[in-house]
């Protein structure tokens, strides 16, 4: 169980990480939308912390 963790865990920190690079190309309705499709908050992305994660 503990593997599924870590797994979820590193594919939630892409997902920040790519709405973050993308959030700054769209328009606020079309990030909310995106958000919102993969269930996230309307207004923060982890990704903001994490600006320098490259993958």
């Amino acid at each position: 169980m503990d593997d599924q963790k870590l797994l979820m865990d590193e594919i939630e920190e892409r997902l920040d990480a790519v709405l973050w690079k993308i959030e700054k190309l769209l328009e606020p309705d079309e990030i909310s939308l995106i958000r919102w499709a993969c269930g996230k908050s309307s207004y923060t992305t982890k990704g903001k912390q994490n600006a320098n994660f490259n993958d």
